[in-house]
């Protein structure tokens, strides 16, 4: 038995679609490329510091756990949230809470689309940077919640 999809010829895809799929494909064994040159470099620093540790202690190293790196925030670019929270800080009347710094570091980056996923992320980014500098630059006030201010 013959189906009528069986006499057609096969349609050319388009060659849009291909053209992408192997530009996707290219991006994705470049990137796989730079991961193996970054993945060596790791190797040998790790090396480098295996015989300076084995310089100074005898120490098994299969025994030590490895450490995530952190997970950078897709909506700062390095060190703009730092210097975008001393800015609200040293511009603010008060001592402020967390959630206020969010919120106007969101303003004055002037961030769009963040939901309450994002502003969650945003906000786990603030309380880390501002408990980096407690004590050095920044000072906390003790209460609940926190409120944060420049170190005089």
């Amino acid at each position: 038995m013959m189906y009528a999809s069986d006499t057609m010829t096969p349609k050319r895809p388009n060659s849009y679609v291909v053209h992408a799929l192997k530009r996707k494909y290219a991006e994705l064994a470049g990137e796989l490329r730079a991961c193996r040159a970054q993945a060596a470099r790791i190797r040998k620093d790790m090396g480098h510091v295996t015989a300076t540790l084995r310089m100074f202690a005898d120490e098994d190293l299969g025994e030590v756990k490895p450490i995530a790196p952190p997970a950078r925030c897709k909506w700062f670019a390095h060190r703009q949230c730092s210097r975008t929270i001393l800015e609200v800080l040293r511009t603010a009347d008060a001592p402020l809470t967390v959630r206020e710094v969010t919120e106007r570091v969101i303003d004055r980056c002037k961030l769009q689309g963040v939901d309450e996923a994002g502003f969650r992320s945003i906000q786990d980014t603030v309380k880390h940077a501002l408990a980096e500098r407690r004590g050095t630059l920044l000072d906390d006030d003790g209460g609940q919640p926190l409120r944060w201010r420049v170190r005089a």
